[in-house]
Order: structure tokens, then C-alpha cells, then sequence
């Protein structure tokens, strides 16, 4: 076996050129191939998510994921190399094989339809085949039977970076499908899909797509560049270049901040630890710790007081250890206050929860409907979610505002659907609760929220949680308001 160190100021990745057998498993000497399944087991696989559902087995030699279950990718990490794999779906199922976990083939059950941009072999939304090679859908999954198996034979070139990380050729990529060449050197330029849309120098896993259908392979090998994955106690690496700049952000409708880093070429981090403070030597703790981020850049618009303020970036190793922290940046400020009693219309200082709240539209964009009557104004959310509004400027010393909502599920909701969706919500105040719903199905109907708010009242925040079946949970606040009583 020939080694040869692959250096970079804090990836500390190492290159193998040749690795042995008992790495990821059978070895063929005469070409390079890797099998990356063994036929026995998933060692060299690990979950993506280690505390997500696992549904995949290994059965008579096949990898077989049959439930929604958490991705799968290897402990290996790749660049340039070939794929070859052997894989099977039932009717009307859907996966992927994401290259570097970033750049998605579809797998998908397309027979006979027509050339579209997502359908299988494709790279997701970005690169069509120029022809639809596939098998039909297995006729008894996970039974398969020999002449059922379709193949891929992928010819991967990764992009490429010169010494200061600026990247000056994308990936090309090459697909073959069923033995029919689809995507021939075809120029990727970007990640496909949700995948992480940067740090495109980084060597990274093969990943199995487990949560949207089944799919089973048989055979699963590569040749070309392997990766020993990084160590696990290194820190993260150093940031570079910290710069903060004034900026709009529309989705807050106040004026915020926007910070962007580097970190040494090929230096990966999962994630950085965005910290605030009131002066340069603010201590780096949980207190400070604004936002943790998966990209190079942070955006917030989220002062409750104007002043100036104090930024410092901290990336994290592959295990999570600290690498040093940057020098601080600073910026002059505005307050986030609310300005208008329609909530949806104000400023919002804080949003935590994977969807974006929607102003005046539900989280899927239409109209707000409860029951059958629509509204206007209102704030739409998907659970498990929570809103932070800074209101001291409005509210003052007076005594006599309340705030008020109509609360629910969206009509949106398919009605096979219904009886699953279901959430609570939640009004705080200075953390404090004030109101709960308790657990509302869409059968409950609404519920009406009015609640005092004293004087001197200072952040007030709308919450939501999930009590129910995921992605069907849309939750309204509908004309969510701060009046005066009497009025």
C-alpha cells in the first residue's frame, strides 16, 4: 500500500492511492476497485444522522432500505474517481446516490416516461440525461431477480481549487445508465438540490438516500482517490478574513448585519459557533452564543437595544472540538423593535425552526384559512418553530395592551391527513407563558389568544409544537396583534 500525505493548513486529510481490503472490503488488484459493501454487513457505512430511524439491513448479500430511514454514507471520504453499483426499487419509490454528498444522481422509478429534469440518472435539477434508460420497477421488492437489477457506472472529476480556494474548473461528471450513456463530461456547476452549496474543495462521503423511498443494491464499488476521514479530537480550523457589512434583511424588514469568513483551502468545518458580545474581550460562552451556522456567512437584523456590538467566529472540528477563535469585528446598530401593532407587518428580532415563517400566507404560501374563513393578516409557521418579537418601545409604561390571535390548523391540510396534524401553541412573554392551547388537532377548530401584557413588557415570543405527524403541522396565528384594550 503507497501513501502519500495530502496537507492543508487544518483538514489533515490523508490520500490513499492503494488501500487495503480490509478497509472498506474486497479488494480487485489487477484494476483498483473498492467494494464498498461486503455482502455480510454496512461496515464502512455509518449513519448520517446517528440518533435518526435506521431502516437498512443487509440480506443475501443485498443493502436493502425498506422504511424511511436516515441516510447513509460511508466513513471514507472521496475526490475524483469511478462508480459502479448495482441498485432496484419498487413502483413509484425514490432515492439517491449523492457524490461527495453533495452532487445528487436520482434514482427514481421512470420507466417508459419521458426525458425530464429530475428524473433518474439525473443530477438533480441541474444536469437532464439525453435519454431515459430505465428498467422497470422490481416486480416483488425486495425480491429481486437477476435480469431485474439496473446498474450506474459514474466517471467523477471533482472540481478544482487553486491555492488561495478560489475554484477554476467545476465537476464533470459522466453517467451511464443501464449501459446507455445519459450525461456524457457534462459541467456541474453547482451542488444539486438541498446539498451543502459550498466547501466544494472538501473530499467528502458517498451518501445512500434513505428517507423518501426503498431502495436495495447488490453491488457498490469505486475506484480512484480515497480519504482517511479526519480525526475526530483535531479542532477546527483558523478563520480567515471576517468582515461585516450593513445590510437590508427583507425577511426581518429591519436593517441587520451580514458576516462572511474564510477558512485555509480545504479546511472543512460541519458547522461554526457565531458569538456576540458588548466589547472585544466578551468571554466565548453559551450566554454570547448567538447562532450556530453550516456556511461561511451569518445574516440577523436582532438587537433589542441599539449600540455597538461584537463579533467573534469559532469553527468546529468533524468532532465537534473548537478551533481558535477569530479576532472580534464590530458594528453600530439599530434597535429591532416592533413599530406596528400587526405583528406580521412588524419587525420579527428572532426565528428558530427549519421553515421560515410567511407573513400574511401560510408556510406553504396560500392564502390563511381556517374552518373556512380566511384571512388577511396573520403569521403562518411550521412546528416545531418559535417567533421572537422585541416590544418595550411599544408597550412602554402603559398597562392596558393585550395581545391577541386567532390560532389553528391551515384548511391546506390533505383531509387523509387531518386527524395526524396536530400542534400546541405557546404565547411567552419576558419567559413566561401566558397562554397554551394545549394540543390542537384540525378538528378543534380555532382558538382565540387574548392575553394581558403589562407594563414594561419586553420580548414576547410565539411558539409552536409538534404533537403530531411531521410536514402536516401548518400552524397559523392569524391577525396576531398587540391593541390597546377598548380598542
Amino acid at each position: 500500500v503507497s501513501l502519500m500525505q495530502w496537507r492543508s493548513a487544518a483538514a489533515g486529510f490523508l490520500l490513499v492511492l492503494g488501500i487495503s481490503a480490509a478497509s472498506l472490503g474486497a479488494a480487485d488488484s489487477s484494476n483498483g476497485w473498492i467494494d464498498l459493501f461486503n455482502g455480510r454487513d454496512l461496515a464502512g457505512w455509518k449513519l448520517a444522522d446517528p440518533s435518526g430511524k435506521n431502516g437498512w439491513r443487509v440480506q443475501n448479500g443485498i443493502v436493502i432500505n425498506q422504511t424511511p430511514s436516515t441516510n447513509l454514507i460511508t466513513e471514507k471520504l472521496f475526490r475524483d474517481f469511478q462508480l459502479q453499483c448495482e441498485y432496484q426499487v419498487p413502483k413509484g419509490s425514490n432515492a439517491g446516490i449523492y457524490l461527495l454528498q453533495r452532487y445528487e444522481i436520482q434514482i427514481f422509478d421512470d420507466y417508459q416516461r419521458p426525458v425530464y429534469s429530475h428524473m433518474c440518472g439525473s443530477l438533480y435539477g441541474e444536469i437532464t440525461p439525453t435519454a431515459n434508460a430505465c428498467k422497470p420497477p422490481a416486480r416483488n421488492f425486495p425480491q429481486i431477480a437477476d435480469d431485474e437489477w439496473q446498474t450506474f457506472d459514474v466517471t467523477f472529476r471533482a472540481a478544482r481549487f487553486n491555492a488561495a480556494g478560489e475554484k477554476t474548473e467545476n465537476v464533470r461528471v459522466t453517467v451511464v445508465h443501464n449501459g446507455v450513456t445519459i450525461i456524457d463530461n457534462a459541467e456541474l456547476k453547482t451542488p444539486t438540490g438541498a446539498a451543502r452549496r459550498f466547501d466544494e474543495e472538501a473530499p467528502m462521503p458517498i451518501l445512500l438516500q434513505g428517507d423518501h423511498g426503498p431502495v436495495a443494491f447488490r453491488k457498490f464499488r469505486i475506484r480512484g482517490e480515497v480519504f482517511d476521514p479526519p480525526d475526530p479530537k483535531a479542532p477546527g480550523p483558523q478563520i480567515l478574513d471576517l468582515d461585516i457589512q450593513p445590510k437590508r434583511l427583507d425577511d426581518h424588514q429591519a436593517a441587520g448585519v451580514a458576516l462572511r469568513w474564510k477558512t485555509p483551502f480545504n479546511a472543512y468545518a460541519p458547522r461554526y459557533w457565531v458569538y456576540r458580545g458588548e466589547s472585544a474581550d466578551f468571554p466565548l460562552d453559551a450566554a454570547h452564543l448567538r447562532a450556530t451556522v453550516e456556511k461561511r456567512s451569518f445574516e440577523e437584523c436582532c438587537w433589542e437595544v441599539a449600540g455597538l456590538y461584537f463579533y467573534r467566529i469559532v469553527a468546529a472540528g468533524v468532532g465537534g472540538v473548537a478551533g481558535p477563535p477569530s479576532a472580534p469585528v464590530n458594528a453600530t446598530v439599530q434597535a429591532n423593535q416592533v413599530k406596528t401593532p400587526i405583528l406580521s407587518d412588524a419587525s420579527w428580532a428572532r426565528f428558530e425552526g427549519q421553515s421560515a415563517p410567511r407573513r400574511n400566507r401560510t408556510s406553504g404560501g396560500r392564502p390563511i384559512t381556517m374552518q373556512g374563513k380566511k384571512y388577511d393578516k396573520g403569521i403562518g409557521m411550521v412546528s416545531p418553530a418559535a417567533l421572537r418579537f422585541y416590544i418595550s418601545e411599544m408597550v412602554g409604561e402603559n398597562s392596558d395592551y393585550r395581545f391577541r390571535a386567532t390560532v389553528g390548523l391551515d384548511d391546506s391540510i390533505a383531509q387523509n391527513r387531518r386527524d395526524g396534524a396536530a400542534a400546541r401553541f405557546v404565547v411567552e412573554l419576558d419567559d413566561k407563558i401566558l397562554f397554551d392551547s394545549g394540543t390542537m388537532k384540525w378538528a378543534d377548530g380555532v382558538k382565540e389568544v387574548d392575553v394581558p401584557v403589562p407594563a414594561g413588557a419586553r420580548k414576547l415570543v410565539l411558539r409552536v409544537e409538534r404533537r403530531g405527524e411531521p410536514r402536516w403541522d401548518v400552524c397559523n396565528w392569524a391577525n396576531a396583534r398587540l391593541e390597546r384594550s377598548g380598542k
